[in-house]
């Protein structure tokens, strides 16, 4: 047990940390991508128009996000309800779940936007005139479906995660705590504005930037933990 509990410590501070690092790159892939100009991620058809040179930085940034913001964010969400259960066992519980299935959410759209939007902006310059018009309307499907539909329930589930295990974790580590329920509450708020349409609610999704610093110090903060097992087997002090 005290070998499988180590095990999954380190696994988790090491997903952590890597997902921060993989991240910062998939950001700086993707911001080249649209060429720093951030009005196309909420404009998100007109992104066909940037062409297949842009094409290539937005699928390699979309595919690290498969990893930065998803993959390896399981064991680290298995590792915060080994340590958090202690305290509200029922809730860690079930905000994991929605940890989940915020996780599965959003590898689905992750999927589409690293398979299937590169290929159409890579398409797009070589057809015709005729055919523009076409691609221009299965596109802006796929983007309304990623983007608005997609997203935002990704985002819900997230978010009452981040919110909750914050709530939960700034007993222990107050500072960390206090920043994931801010991002729980950003996430939420912009899943709000997407579906209601309401830009100033939206603009929060813009905290994602702030999530590969986060998930980073997190990773710090599971890595230099001393589990209470590992206290109990210090040997005790002389005399």
């Amino acid at each position: 047990f005290m070998q499988d509990q180590r095990s999954l410590q380190r696994l988790a501070a090491g997903s952590a940390i890597l997902a921060g690092v993989l991240g910062i790159v998939s950001i700086t892939l993707v911001l080249i991508g649209v060429r720093g100009n951030l009005d196309l991620m909420s404009n998100q058809a007109a992104l066909i128009t940037l062409g297949s040179e842009a094409a290539v930085f937005f699928r390699w940034g979309e595919f690290l996000s498969l990893f930065a913001f998803y993959l390896l964010f399981i064991p680290v969400a298995f590792y915060l309800w080994t340590w958090l259960k202690a305290d509200r066992p029922s809730l860690v519980a079930l905000l994991t779940l929605c940890g989940l299935a915020g996780i599965l959410i959003g590898l689905i759209g992750a999927s589409l936007r690293t398979g299937v939007l590169p290929a159409m902006m890579s398409a797009y310059p070589q057809t015709g005139e005729g055919e523009r018009r076409m691609i221009e309307l299965i596109f802006k499907g796929f983007t309304d479906l990623i983007f608005q539909g997609i997203a935002p329930l990704e985002g819900f589930f997230t978010g009452v995660w981040w919110l909750g295990i914050g709530l939960i974790l700034r007993y222990r580590r107050r500072a960390l705590g206090i920043l994931t329920a801010f991002l729980g509450v950003a996430l939420l708020g912009s899943s709000i504005g997407s579906y209601l349409q309401l830009a100033m609610l939206k603009s929060l999704d813009q905290a994602y930037f702030f999530l590969p610093f986060w998930v980073i110090w997190l990773g710090l903060v599971i890595g230099r933990r001393q589990e209470k097992w590992m206290m109990d087997r210090r040997p005790a002090a002389a005399g």
